[in-house]
């Protein structure tokens, strides 16, 4: 049985809509439907019930999800004892960040550590909302990440990345310097899970509309700015992707200016381990560098 319909269906149940599962997981929401109804059909149950304020578990539903919760949890106990068969005596730490901060950042980060630490070997996972459940599930040591996405007892600040306007060579914007945002409220916007947060706070507090949505998701910055490239819309994505831009595409600065804290993780099991302190003395000592 596939485990990450079970995963989706216990995420729906604990937050109760699946329009808010759906953001949290990283899907459409036609694609949790979807995913939960191909889970029904496959147990032949009923699980849940859609209402107009969210959804009801079934008593079916209700009877098994203490089951499902246990087999996601054995899973990963599962996963984890294999990591160690494999990993053996090796020092191993795994990373989860966002995409971006693999583009440059982070291997600056990790030359400069394993100058010092060469031994050490790393396994990097990259997502955004997939970053809680890895964490909580030990299946990374440190998450980078705001600290909106996993929001518990615990984020370490780091630093600041800047959040820039992208833009293709049809829009008005394509030559200027930077663009003010009151001037976006009606640009097609491409809706970015990394900026999607702070985006939005900055458009509540200057009281402007949001930019209508275009119709595409996705957690990939890549992604985004080739349809960005295709399409006459925008996205907001970190500085970090200039150097992804295609070619008739161009990252501006905004006015006012936006930016997202970043921060870390650490779990629990690799708190202690000296090679992860070692780790996070190098990551709080490195800058960010857009050059």
């Amino acid at each position: 049985m596939d485990t990450t319909k079970l995963f989706a269906f216990m995420q729906t149940a604990k937050i109760g809509s699946i329009n808010k599962a759906a953001w949290e997981l990283g899907y459409t929401q036609s694609g949790l439907s979807y995913t939960l109804n191909k889970l029904e059909d496959e147990l032949g149950v009923k699980l849940l019930t859609r209402m107009h304020h969210g959804i009801k578990l079934t008593p079916q539903g209700e009877e098994l999800l203490p089951n499902i919760q246990n087999i996601l949890q054995q899973e990963s106990m599962i996963q984890n004892k294999i990591r160690q068969f494999k990993e053996g005596s090796v020092e191993k730490i795994h990373l989860g960040l966002y995409p971006s901060w693999m583009l440059d950042w982070m291997p600056h980060v990790i030359r400069k550590f394993r100058n010092k630490h060469p031994d050490v070997e790393f396994e990097i996972h990259t997502g955004v909302l997939p970053l809680k459940h890895m964490l909580e599930e030990n299946l990374v040591d440190i998450a980078i990440c705001e600290k909106k996405i996993i929001d518990r007892p615990g984020w370490n600040p780091l630093l600041k990345d800047d959040v820039y306007v992208a833009v293709n060579c049809n829009s008005p914007f394509y030559d200027a310097e930077s663009v003010d945002l009151k001037d976006l409220t009606t640009c097609e916007m491409v809706p970015s899970v990394i900026s999607n947060n702070v985006v939005c706070d900055i458009f509540s507090k200057l009281n402007m509309p949001l930019p209508p949505k275009f119709p595409f998701y996705s957690e990939d910055g890549s992604m985004m700015l080739s349809m960005v490239s295709q399409n006459d819309c925008i996205t907001f994505v970190s500085r970090l992707y200039e150097s992804e831009c295609p070619e008739n595409v161009r990252l501006k600065p905004t006015n006012p200016a936006i930016q997202k804290e970043m921060g870390y993780y650490v779990s629990d099991a690799a708190a202690e381990k000296p090679y992860i302190k070692s780790f996070l003395k190098t990551l709080n000592t490195t800058t960010l560098n857009y050059e």
